[in-house]
């Protein structure tokens, strides 16, 4: 497999074209594609569009689906142009994952009042009602405990710091898949492009 992280990229080098177990990138790019449509398509479906990010990753997943969609008919018809709309899709949501890596590291680091009391669940105890139970007896028979609460601290110290490090790492390793999908569907769009002499932008499209 052909090294992203080579300074000179030789398209000469036969590794160049090749990916993951001796692939070539033009039918790697084609499984991308396939596995990008299917993902959005899976989000796009099960995603409630309860507020305004929500919509908005719902919005992104259509966007996603139809830069696929040209990835696989640049494989079909050997359209070099094709493969661009997913590029600058993909690089658009590197970026985004680079900005949420290092916004998980700032909130992991600092711990903002904000960020907590966002994700501390909003408990109410009532013992006249619901007959809760409360460390392990009914809530009825504890003589001491008539509170009404409308907030409870149920995050220990430090959990938060630890969920935000733990999704910052799932989050990195997210971020080298989709820069390694983006190395093979770019180098798909050379083959086809210096190889195959499809057209590019700017050239013949037909």
């Amino acid at each position: 497999m052909y090294s992203v992280l080579s300074r000179y990229q030789d398209i000469n080098n036969p590794e160049y074209f090749k990916c993951c177990c001796c692939v070539h990138v033009k039918k790697g790019a084609l499984v991308i594609a396939i596995i990008s449509i299917g993902l959005a398509a899976f989000f796009h479906l099960f995603i409630p569009k309860e507020n305004f990010i929500l919509s908005l990753i719902n919005l992104i997943t259509i966007v996603v689906i139809v830069a696929g969609s040209w990835v696989i008919y640049a494989d079909r018809e050997e359209k070099a142009w094709a493969y661009i709309p997913y590029l600058i899709v993909q690089t658009f949501v590197i970026i985004c994952y680079l900005v949420l890596i290092f916004t998980l590291l700032v909130w992991g680091i600092t711990e903002p009042l904000w960020v907590k009391n966002m994700l501390t669940p909003k408990v109410r105890f009532t013992c006249d009602r619901n007959q809760q139970v409360f460390e392990g007896r009914d809530c009825n028979q504890q003589e001491v405990l008539h509170r009404d609460r409308t907030q409870q601290e149920v995050l220990a110290n430090g959990q938060i710091r630890a969920d935000c490090f733990i999704a910052m790492a799932i989050f990195i390793i997210v971020e080298a898949v989709a820069i390694w999908f983006w190395s093979i569907v770019f180098r798909a769009y050379r083959y086809t492009r210096e190889v195959l002499r499809g057209p590019s932008l700017g050239e013949n499209c037909q």
